[in-house]
């Protein structure tokens, strides 16, 4: 019996620090969250008295921030996306969503908030979250 215990003590510890090392990812990965989530409570702020979101974060500033924070040191830029009503695959998502008598919210966000490494639109290497997961995403 304790041989289990201790075997399942260690299996614990060892996904422990595995979860702790997938979210944290470096010390620079910490910088960026802790930015993001500065611009995360800037759009919620917005949508509070606007009622509505941003579609784009410049609309932030000045009111809700100050100015856009960098996204930290291995990250080039901030990306907000918004679903675009009348798209494509916003309409797939609808319809899709009406067969199976679900509300488009229900597996929709209204906002994703991407911290992108590369210059490209393609947002290759990033660290995310949108709002309907409030833990922050890396994604190689």
């Amino acid at each position: 019996m304790p041989r289990i215990i201790a075997r399942f003590k260690g299996v614990t510890l060892l996904l422990g620090i595995s979860l702790m090392m997938r979210c944290s990812g470096n010390g620079s990965d910490a910088i960026t969250i802790r930015r993001g989530d500065s611009i995360v409570v800037a759009i919620e702020l917005f949508a509070s008295a606007e009622h509505r979101y941003p579609d784009s974060l410049p609309e932030l500033m000045p009111r809700y921030l100050k100015s856009l924070p960098s996204p930290g040191p291995v990250y080039q830029y901030w990306r907000l996306w918004r679903p675009v009503p009348g798209d494509t695959a916003y309409f797939k998502l609808q319809e899709g969503a009406r067969r199976r008598g679900l509300s488009l919210d229900s597996i929709l966000p209204v906002w994703e908030l991407t911290a992108c490494a590369d210059a490209v639109t393609t947002c290759s290497r990033s660290l995310y979250r949108s709002s309907r997961n409030p833990i922050w995403i890396y994604e190689n």
